[in-house]
């Protein structure tokens, strides 16, 4: 998800408004919310949300549990002119991880719920070195997910192409992609 923040404090977490003061920090918590320093009004901040498995990208500004209370996670500016709500994770108390490219002027947020502190290699391209992914501490990763994460680990258009073309051109080579007659 890409927004527009209006502030550049990110509220990750309860819909409720947060009551925690923060420093300059890059991100803190309150166990309901946590807060992240972005770039705010200057362009687009992304924010990932993952559940059980998430790339091994950027700094890490926050690795603590969060109350989700009813399954839903709001994330917001601080002004909360722009806000957006999913139901992706279980309820509860849980582990979450939250690593930015810039601490304390972040334009790329990835946000972990359910992790642990296993990371795994992306296998499904043979011979060809991809991405570290932080998994929960039973997961595994099917191929089908880490072909997913392939793609979604990069934040550039050209990265992502460059991923799907590593995984056609091995598919291609192994037999288990297209025929060559389906590209003339």
């Amino acid at each position: 998800m890409d927004f527009y923040a209006n502030h550049p404090v990110l509220l990750i977490g309860s819909s409720d408004p947060p009551e925690l003061d923060w420093d300059n920090a890059p991100a803190c918590s309150d166990g309901k919310h946590i807060v992240v320093q972005t770039r705010g009004q200057t362009a687009l901040i992304r924010v990932s949300i993952w559940n059980c498995a998430m790339p091994v990208i950027g700094d890490v500004v926050f690795d603590g549990v969060l109350n989700v209370e009813g399954s839903r996670v709001c994330v917001a500016d601080v002004e909360n002119l722009t806000r957006w709500v999913t139901g992706l994770v279980p309820s509860g108390s849980q582990r979450v991880v939250v690593c930015v490219d810039d601490p304390g002027r972040a334009s790329r947020v990835h946000v972990g719920f359910g992790l642990g502190d296993r990371s795994l290699p992306l296998t499904a391209v043979a011979r060809h070195p991809l991405l570290l992914v932080r998994v929960a501490p039973e997961g595994q990763l099917l191929r089908p997910n880490e072909l997913g994460l392939i793609l979604d680990g990069h934040d550039s258009p050209l990265a992502r192409l460059a991923a799907a073309i590593k995984v056609l051109a091995c598919r291609w080579r192994t037999g288990s992609g297209p025929t060559r007659s389906t590209f003339a």
